[in-house]
């Protein structure tokens, strides 16, 4: 009976053991996605490029260095955030979260501007799924059907190019 006992006892304290040592090594891999993005935006408002950059994808990582990306002007400085929403795909490696954030630009606040963000599961963590982006002579448009035409000081933006076209006129007269 009393060996009974003791080997009950000692059961119950392996399990406890190997429980304890199991949680203790599920550290970065076992965290959630909510925790992950929490992480993310907080390195974003503290402007950590660095590690900002480690919480992007590898596909990523591959064509942007870690230089590239700490060089790239922030115009935008994160204030504050609250995750709204996760929805996490019924395969659970991919993930869309809707953030709201407070950004500063140019001196405007925007106190509640939404934000979509797609994260998937790479090795056990969560990285935010992020294309980069490529420049092209289109990319500075406002809106696709309208042009931004830039004379000296004056900008105008113009429906079409024949109506570019008749302001540029003017202005060579």
């Amino acid at each position: 009976m009393k060996i009974h006992r003791i080997s009950q006892a000692l059961m119950l304290f392996i399990a406890l053991l190997l429980m304890a040592g199991c949680a203790t090594l599920q550290g970065k891999h076992g965290q959630g996605l909510e925790e992950r993005v929490s992480e993310y935006m907080q390195a974003q408002i503290d402007r950590k490029c660095d590690e900002v950059y480690t919480f992007f994808d590898s596909s990523y990582r591959k064509t942007v260095s870690r230089e590239s990306f700490a060089q790239t002007p922030r115009n935008i400085a994160f204030k504050a955030f609250k995750v709204e929403e996760i929805k996490i795909s019924p395969s659970e490696n991919q993930a869309t979260v809707k953030v709201r954030i407070e950004i500063e630009f140019q001196g405007f606040t925007f106190p509640d501007a939404p934000q979509t963000q797609n994260w998937i599961k790479e090795n056990g963590d969560w990285f935010l799924k992020k294309v980069k982006q490529q420049m092209t002579p289109f990319s500075l448009h406002i809106r696709p059907a309208q042009h931004l035409v830039c004379l000296g000081s004056i900008q105008i933006e113009t429906a079409d190019r024949s109506t570019f076209r008749s302001i540029h006129a003017e202005f060579d007269k």
